[in-house]
């Protein structure tokens, strides 16, 4: 979906070790953490347990470094403790952090084909740098910027696009998908946004900082939007309401 956003754009293919940060966490367990408020990042889909302190700050995307997930790409804009994980911190002046978390999801499957090792599996920062990213305009940072931010938008409202287009052009969901589809706004996964999955990560995740409880993803029930008819819309405009 990227290409398609990119298209007719000057791009430039850069190994993302060139412009990016990849930092190995600090390694800390269950009985040596001090309790605390701050996610532990390690090999899973959520924080392993909440620490006291932090050694990462601001917009961070995380990579699960060893076992069944290895590879698991997740962002972050609080502070976090990276344990057995390593973080990436792209350069500002040549990237967005969220255009390179966009860029690595939509490269999911592959990044967890970078496992190594005959026992328990690994993902080492080293693969990951050796990944090339689209740097759109490299010779205009402003102007790549200004694109990059205008395609993590983009991105970052794909439910709101279809359900804007059902409302304003009388389309049920397939149209609505397949002109979204068509112009780039879907991601490769669409799962994650249609069905109500990226959203239930984030409950999950809120719900752990929030209640300092563990709380099983799989127990959460998700609906997106896919069963949003026309007359749902119908009903919604006569009663008032909008999507």
């Amino acid at each position: 979906y990227l290409d398609k956003l990119l298209d007719g754009v000057e791009v430039e293919w850069k190994p993302l070790g060139e412009f990016a940060e990849l930092s190995r966490g600090k390694t800390i367990t269950a009985k040596t953490k001090n309790e605390g408020n701050i996610p532990v990042i390690s090999g899973g889909q959520t924080p392993a347990y909440y620490n006291s302190e932090f050694n990462r700050d601001g917009e961070t995307i995380t990579i699960a470094g060893s076992g069944a997930y290895a590879g698991f790409v997740m962002y972050w804009n609080e502070p976090i403790y990276v344990s057995d994980a390593f973080s990436v911190k792209p350069d500002l002046t040549i990237l967005n952090t969220r255009y390179v978390f966009h860029f690595l999801l939509s490269n999911q499957t592959r990044i967890h084909n970078l496992q190594k090792g005959s026992g328990v599996p690994h993902v080492y920062p080293k693969d990951l740098a050796k990944i090339q990213i689209p740097i759109p305009c490299p010779e205009n940072p402003e102007k790549s910027l200004a694109i990059q931010k205008e395609i993590v938008r983009i991105l970052n409202g794909t439910t709101n696009f279809i359900l804007t287009l059902m409302e304003n052009e009388n389309l049920d969901f397939d149209e609505a998908l397949s002109i979204a589809d068509g112009l780039g706004y879907v991601e490769a996964n669409p799962a994650l946004d249609l069905d109500g999955i990226d959203a239930a990560h984030k409950i999950c995740i809120l719900a752990q900082n929030g209640y300092q409880k563990f709380v099983d993803f799989d127990q959460i029930q998700a609906s997106g939007i896919r069963n949003v008819t026309k007359l749902d819309m119908d009903y919604a405009k006569k009663l008032g309401y909008r999507f």
